[in-house]
Order: C-alpha cells, then structure tokens, then sequence
C-alpha cells in the first residue's frame, strides 16, 4: 500500500464522501480501429480506454490506502463486467437515444474507502473533429484540420503538488481555486476556457480537467510526473501510441498565444491556446 499520509490528507480521505474517480466518454460511435464493426461491437468497445481508468484507480487506492477498493478493483473480469453494467445503465437511463452512434455519454465511476463503486452517467456535447485514438499530433498551429481551439488561461497562483493532484478525486480546491482565478466557473462548458496549473516552482503541472502537450524541439512534450502532472488516462494513450516524451515544462518558456494540444478522456484531443490572465482580461 501507499506511503504514510499526513494528517491533512487523511482528514481529506476520511470524510464519508470522498471518493477516488475516473470519467471517460462512452458512445457506440467510438471506434478504436477499422477492424471494429456493428457486428463485433462489444460494450467494453464502447468505453474510452477504461482499462486505463482502472489502472489509475487501482494506482489511487495504493496510494491512498484504500484496501478494499483496491480488492474490489482486483477481482476477475472486472473490466467486461463494468463495461457491461455501464451499458445497462446506458440504455435504461437513456432508452430514447437507444445506441444512436451519433451520442456521447460521460461516464463516472467512483470508489470509496468500502470499496463499492458508483456510476453516473449523462448527455456530452458531440464535437466535431475530435480524435480519440490518434497516432500522430498535427503541427498544432495548422490551420486545416478543424479540431476547436480552447483558450488555456494560465493560473497567477501556484498549486503544491499532493496526491490530490496525482490523482482524480472528488477533492477538487485546488482546481476550483485555480477556475476562479482565471475566471471560469464549475459550470463554464470546456470549449469555453480550461485553467493551466502550475506549481510552487514555477514548472507547469497540466489543464484542469486536461493534459496539455507542448511542441518543443521538433516533437511534442508533457508535464512531468515529479512536476504534479496527473496520471490520466489519455496522457498515456499519448505516452505510448504518439511521439510524445515527458518533460519538465517551466511557465517561463511558455508563451502567449502559443498553440498547445489538450486530451482528455471525455473530450479526446484538440487545441488549446496559451492565454496570460494579465494579457487576456
């Protein structure tokens, strides 16, 4: 299990409703290759990469000490028997969109310390041109590709790297604070503004909500784990299907209006745009 935890963190953890989290997009229009087809579609086909996501869970409760979640995420056939339960809840809560391919679904599964787990779903806007499994990241300042730009407002304050910001969990202060200085709120939709963290020694630790890829040198770097930067789910798509390398990125060598790419296990791929909160507002 995880290292021993301070009393602020355990205060955190101790509270009823804490509970470690991972959310991925779910559509029976998601296809991973061509080889996918109506006829060999699977509900775990369906679920963006969840296999990652119960890779970070279990990595969560290591960390946190959660032994009986990290029992329950250790038993047989877990991954096709959540996969399975996910489109039953799919398609009873949303029987009118039945498994139209043109739907998206955000789906949230969060374990407490009891190990039992919740699923919530509902309705994500459908973005056009937005890649789920990509190979290759475009020069991100193309201007033929189509994916949307979503302006990046780098934080003025500074976020200390915990467990909280390595991992997903329902403590979110810290990004909420970090929301609200730039001028976002809990409310405000992705494609409208995402927050740029960085923490106490200026390196950049990644988006609220996204992991932020930054071309350097020829090729595309990410926000290195000793930096803060959270173990998403699409972040190790990306470390292991594209040219991407992990890297300490210090906000000093970020520039405004530099163009950037996001992911995210919800939203998939698409650009972002450096925006300094003095320079935006």
């Amino acid at each position: 299990m995880g290292s021993q935890l301070d009393d602020v963190t355990l205060k955190i953890i101790n509270s009823p409703k804490f509970e470690i989290i991972t959310t991925f997009l779910y559509s029976t229009g998601l296809r991973e290759s061509s080889s996918i087809t109506e006829g060999n579609q699977t509900p775990l086909n369906n679920c963006y990469l969840l296999d990652y996501g119960l890779h970070r869970l279990r990595a969560a409760a290591v960390d946190f000490s959660f032994a009986q979640a990290l029992s329950s995420l250790d038993c047989p056939g877990l991954l096709e028997a959540l996969a399975s339960d996910i489109e039953k809840r799919y398609l009873e809560e949303h029987p009118q969109d039945g498994r139209r391919a043109d739907k998206n679904f955000i789906v949230r599964l969060a374990y407490g310390k009891n190990g039992e787990v919740h699923i919530m779903t509902g309705p994500r806007p459908r973005i056009p041109f937005i890649q789920y499994y990509p190979t290759t990241l475009p020069d991100p300042n193309a201007t033929n590709i189509g994916v949307p730009v979503v302006d990046l407002f780098v934080d003025p304050g500074r976020i200390e790297p915990t467990l909280f910001t390595k991992h997903k969990t329902t403590f979110r202060d810290d990004y909420s604070d970090a929301r609200a200085r730039v001028g976002l709120t809990p409310t405000t939709p992705f494609l409208e503004g995402e927050v740029l963290l960085v923490n106490q020694r200026d390196e950049v630790l990644g988006g609220g909500f996204t992991t932020v890829y930054f071309w350097r040198n020829g090729s595309y770097v990410t926000p290195a784990s000793s930096s803060g930067a959270k173990i998403g789910v699409s972040r190790r798509w990306a470390l292991e299907n594209i040219d991407v390398q992990e890297s300490v990125v210090l906000i000093r060598d970020v520039l405004e209006g530099e163009h950037v790419w996001l992911s995210s296990a919800v939203s998939g791929f698409c650009r972002g745009k450096i925006r300094f909160i003095n320079e935006a507002m």
